[in-house]
């Protein structure tokens, strides 16, 4: 199996890859974060319900911090220094898509509901993680521009168009299909993604032939990598972005949870009507 499609040579393949990636990022918020809460709300389950699925779903983008450091602790650099965290999280993300269809009756099920929607927002985070550190290794200074916007593009044109598309699917086929759908988009990334390398003479799937293109070297101790975080998290900087952060986010979480169930039970409006006009608007 060859490949000569190499992230290292090609600042066009980044930022093909880039949006790729970022695209299938999308995916997940658009069907869980945007339709699913006006299609919950058109069944009629009540605002604390919604916003407590939001509230959970979201938690595993609040804890990427923590994939950094795991990534840089366990390698396998045949494969490349993040592809292999790249792929994986990519594969996951196929999958728990595909277990959206286990689900037969949303609104009695949504304690497994919320539970794969977390699930899935795992893996989508860890491709983030993974995604960054690809781009943070191969893409030179010159280009951290351009490659930004080449990501921006690719999550923002993934969620709009699942949210239209899943809001349509929910109306008319349920959450199986939706998720179903969403996975096999992601399947393709995942595809399309694993014939691409960071560096001439890695492997492509573990078995195949190949070797290592960078040197290993020993990976901090997880003490000791903590313990440089600890220091960067208490400074007035970073306590002056929380708190940023903080308020960005409560006002939007408010936001995201009764926009949803204020346009379907006070406008009017159905699952794929608010799914669309939310794609469009932020097209």
């Amino acid at each position: 199996m060859r490949s000569g499609l190499y992230l290292s040579e090609s600042a066009q393949l980044r930022y093909a890859s880039g949006a790729m990636l970022y695209f299938a990022q999308g995916m997940p918020k658009g069907l869980l974060n945007i339709a699913v809460p006006a299609w919950l709300a058109a069944n009629g389950l009540g605002a604390a319900e919604i916003a407590s699925y939001l509230a959970i779903i979201v938690l595993p983008w609040a804890f990427k911090l923590l994939s950094g450091p795991l990534m840089d602790r366990f390698e396998f650099l045949p494969m490349g220094n993040r592809r292999p965290w790249v792929l994986g999280a990519q594969l996951g993300l196929v999958i728990s898509l595909c277990c959206l269809m286990l689900i037969d009756d949303p609104m009695s099920q949504l304690g497994m509901l919320t539970a794969l929607g977390a699930l899935i927002n795992v893996f989508a985070a860890t491709q983030d993680v993974a995604t960054d550190g690809l781009a943070i290794d191969l893409v030179p200074e010159t280009e951290h521009g351009r490659i930004n916007a080449s990501m921006s593009f690719g999550k923002s044109v993934g969620w709009a168009i699942s949210a239209g598309a899943s809001g349509t699917l929910l109306a008319n086929y349920g959450l199986g299909v939706a998720g179903m759908v969403a996975s096999v988009v992601c399947a393709l990334v995942f595809v399309a993604f694993l014939f691409v390398r960071e560096r001439e003479g890695e492997r492509i799937l573990p078995w195949t032939q190949g070797r290592a293109a960078t040197e290993h070297r020993e990976p901090p101790s997880f003490r000791s990598v903590f313990g440089r975080l600890n220091r960067v998290l208490w400074s007035r900087a970073s306590w002056t972005m929380f708190a940023i952060m903080f308020l960005y986010g409560l006002t939007s979480g408010y936001g995201d949870a009764l926009m949803p169930i204020a346009a379907v039970k006070l406008f009017g409006f159905t699952t794929e009507q608010w799914s669309q006009l939310v794609a469009l608007v932020h097209e």
